[in-house]
């Protein structure tokens, strides 16, 4: 049989080209891979802004995984998923364990070694918002996270080593993420990165060494770095964010610092005066945390100091931002614990001011007001400068009694005690009365909520008896 030879075929203009041309002159591979990429990302993009604002399902969660082993799938949509996780797990503990229990989750190692940057920042990031919820950190910790964090904490992309820092920083708020982030040696960059160019990178650092401070298992680390120069100078930053985190993380290390070998000097306190005047919200309320905990702890022992931190204090009781309002109470409660700070408040007019305190619906600020009263009312001549400034505090005092707030009852109960001692013997009675009959409310009886009463009870009979009652003194931080 002759050999298959290929037959001449009519010439048409539509084969010119193929004729005269041994094969194809393009890689259609080429241009398919580039194109199927394309598709996918356009297509996970669709699902994202589809599902966005929903609790993450089942079946969100099982199409989101199908994108992440897959190498035709770009980088760049497996980062889009992954931060959109991240976006969702951050203030919802629901999705956070319906994620932990998904198809994604045992793909998240892998896309933690990723090359990219982008997908390796956007892993981290959602390390950090999955450990915000403590019912997942045992598992977080079970990746065995913080050797690996510690090595990101020096990587090349910014992207990166911000994230690094904001999931050691979620992880250090729980005293085992906290232990386990000392135990990988990840403090020795904590002096690098205060001094880095990204604001973010020294923002992120800044809540790292406030959480591991507060944890009294692993201070002793933070002060062994002797960090609080530096977090002094970073309340000179340029970035009003990097100086509120600066004042937080000094805030934690106050309580473990030596009052006798550590005050606040004239520049450092014109920078904390400055700064409680600062436009930025977060500045002003970390400031006057700040300010609480250096007086909670004797750190501003100098009169003039206080009267000029009183001054500027009171000035923000009447902020627009009510957390701001709520920590300048804290600190002014702080710095009335001494005589000459109950003085300088009294001097920067914030008697004025109480009764509208009292009148907050927030269980917090009451709290703080009514610690204010009771520490003012420690000293003699401002317990009778309150009691003329409105004959209704008492009153006031006893409606907090039927507060739900523990701690907002046992400070109001302390208040009312110390203020009837210094009731004149016509004004007591009626005082006590309105005491007793808010403990007597059923509200505060009911579900086992009267034992603060026995609190003011017993203080209404050491009155009776002319016996001493003890005073309050609060150990509370906002």
């Amino acid at each position: 049989m002759p050999p298959l030879t290929r037959q001449l075929s009519r010439m048409s203009i539509f084969s010119w080209w193929s004729d005269r041309n041994a094969g194809p002159t393009i890689n259609l591979h080429q241009f398919a891979k580039p194109l199927l990429r394309f598709l996918h990302h356009r297509q996970a993009l669709a699902i994202i802004k589809r599902n966005r604002g929903s609790p993450l399902s089942v079946a969100t969660l099982e199409i989101y995984s199908s994108y992440l082993p897959w190498d035709f799938v770009s980088w760049s949509t497996k980062a889009a998923i992954l931060s959109e996780i991240a976006d969702q797990t951050l203030s919802s503990e629901v999705d956070a364990i319906a994620v932990v229990d998904s198809p994604v989750f045992p793909f998240l190692p892998q896309m933690l070694e990723a090359d990219d940057p982008g997908v390796k920042s956007a892993s981290w990031r959602l390390i950090g918002n999955l450990a915000v919820h403590e019912s997942i950190v045992s598992t977080i910790l079970g990746l065995q996270v913080c050797g690996k964090l510690v090595l990101l904490l020096r990587h090349q992309d910014s992207r990166v080593v911000w994230a690094a820092t904001h999931a050691l920083s979620r992880l250090a708020r729980w005293l085992d993420g906290a232990k386990s982030i000392v135990d990988a040696q990840a403090f020795h960059c904590v002096l690098e990165l205060l001094a880095s160019a990204n604001p973010e990178a020294r923002k992120r650092t800044c809540e790292l060494v406030g959480t591991l401070a507060s944890h009294a298992a692993t201070a002793p680390v933070i002060l062994e770095l002797q960090v609080s120069v530096q977090l002094m100078c970073l309340l000179h930053d340029a970035d009003p964010v990097v100086v509120g985190a600066a004042a937080y993380a000094l805030s934690e290390i106050a309580p473990w610092l030596d009052k006798e070998k550590v005050s606040v000097d004239a520049e450092t306190l014109g920078r904390i005066l400055e700064l409680l005047r600062s436009p930025n919200s977060d500045v002003r309320r970390w400031t006057c945390r700040l300010v609480g905990r250096f007086a909670q702890y004797g750190l501003v022992a100098s009169e003039r100091q206080q009267l000029n931190l009183c001054s500027q204090l009171v000035l923000l009781l009447t902020d627009s931002n009510a957390t701001v309002v709520r920590i300048a109470t804290f600190a002014l409660s702080q710095i009335a614990a001494f005589a000459a700070g109950a003085d300088a408040i009294i001097n920067a007019g914030a008697l004025c001011y109480i009764p509208e305190l009292l009148e907050s619906t927030n269980p917090r600020l009451g709290m703080w007001a009514c610690t204010l009263i009771t520490n003012l009312a420690r000293h003699t001549p401002n317990a009778s400068a309150l009691l003329e400034l409105d004959h209704s505090i008492t009153h006031k005092l006893a409606t907090f009694l039927r507060n739900h707030d523990n701690e907002t009852r046992d400070a109001s109960s302390f208040a009312l005690d110390i203020v009837i001692d210094w009731l004149d013997e016509a004004s007591a009675p009626t005082a006590m009365d309105e005491g007793l009959h808010s403990i007597l409310h059923p509200n505060i009886l009911d579900e086992g909520r009267g034992v603060v009463s026995w609190v003011f009870l017993f203080a209404w009979l050491g009155h009776l008896t002319h016996r001493p009652c003890p005073s309050f003194s609060s150990g509370l931080t906002p």
